[in-house]
């Protein structure tokens, strides 16, 4: 047994495998190979990475502009982290309809659309959350090239699309009497930045806006998704009268009294994109260039009510079923997004 041994090691010097002349027995049997192991859940990756945006059937898309609106939807469906514990921290794990069922798809760096999207399903449905380079519905970042943008992928990828959602936050004066926090869901959209100037004591401008009318099949199914069952995850949703979409930054008290006035005691939203969405699919219906659609919805939260004092102003904030004190602007703007997109994400 020892002289055997010290054969063995002797042999093993040598790479005799490398012999083109050792040829194998007809007697010696070659190694089967064994059964394919099964895939265990801790193989499969969580985040599946998509390389053709083609075997990736979008069907609904998430809109935000500003980058507080982009951060808050990023950290909802867990693209981003929160630094540490604060105000405003939810998740869709947090949330008794949406836990289990969020799933990320990261994309391809080849892709160039990696850089706009984060991909994602909710219940094996295939989502989309599409960042605006820039705030307003004008400009090339604006909502209306993205949605321009979004539309193109459409038809070249081949989706069907069904549903853009514009999530966020947005304005809403203090006449109408909407807590801060409460989502508003937009009903018909007024263009305010169209008009005249007109000059007689003062210099004013005379609104003569365009109406966009949009998809109100989901206002019953965004309804029914504020509650969820759970006393702490219910949600303050109001239905507009009307909202005001263009590029101007309202914060005059005065401007935004009299867009609340004659609306019936019903709240008006203040907001920058809808109008933009709303221009880019009428042009797609006229042109015939891009897949035909009016299926769009702007689904906000109330972050200000439209007045220079909001920027310094820590206010309250309704936040689900708490009202959180002393709010800073951009944390009300941070739990309003969360609260529209979280709503969005259940009705889907």
């Amino acid at each position: 047994l020892q002289q055997s041994a010290r054969n063995q090691k002797a042999m093993e010097k040598f790479d005799i495998s490398s012999d083109q002349s050792r040829k194998r027995p007809q007697n010696e049997k070659q190694d089967e190979p064994g059964p394919k192991r099964a895939k265990s859940k801790s193989d499969v990756k969580k985040n599946v990475k998509i390389k053709d945006m083609n075997k990736f059937k979008v069907e609904y898309a998430l809109l935000t502009a500003n980058p507080t609106e982009q951060s808050a939807v990023r950290k909802l469906i867990g693209v981003e982290n929160y630094a540490d514990e604060d105000k405003g921290m939810y998740t869709c794990e947090e949330d008794s309809i949406l836990k289990g069922k969020v799933k990320l798809r990261s994309i391809d760096s080849s892709l160039s659309i990696s850089t706009l999207v984060d991909a994602f399903q909710v219940k094996k449905k295939n989502l989309i959350h599409v960042r605006c380079a820039d705030i307003g519905s004008g400009g090339p970042g604006g909502s209306l090239m993205t949605t321009i943008q979004i539309l193109a992928w459409a038809k070249k990828y081949e989706w069907p699309l069904k549903m853009i959602f514009c999530v966020g936050c947005c304005g809403c004066p203090e006449k109408c009497k909407v807590d801060l926090g409460s989502v508003i869901l937009s009903c018909e959209i007024k263009d305010y930045n169209r008009g005249q100037m007109i000059q007689d004591r003062h210099t004013n401008v005379e609104n003569q806006p365009i109406h966009y009318h949009q998809n109100n099949e989901w206002f019953a199914r965004l309804q029914e998704k504020k509650n969820t069952g759970e006393s702490n995850e219910a949600i303050t949703v109001k239905k507009a009268s009307t909202t005001y979409s263009g590029d101007f930054v309202i914060k005059s008290a005065k401007k935004a009294s009299q867009m609340a006035a004659g609306n019936d005691s019903k709240p008006v939203m203040v907001e920058m994109e809808g109008k933009g969405i709303a221009e880019a699919l009428e042009v797609a219906k006229k042109l015939q260039i891009l897949p035909e659609t009016n299926n769009f919805i702007v689904v906000k939260g109330v972050s200000d009510r439209c007045t220079s004092s909001d920027k310094n102003q820590d206010a309250p904030c309704r936040f689900f079923t708490e009202t959180l004190k002393n709010v800073s602007p951009e944390k009300r703007q941070h739990m309003a997004t969360i609260q529209s997109a979280t709503l969005v994400l259940r009705a889907i």
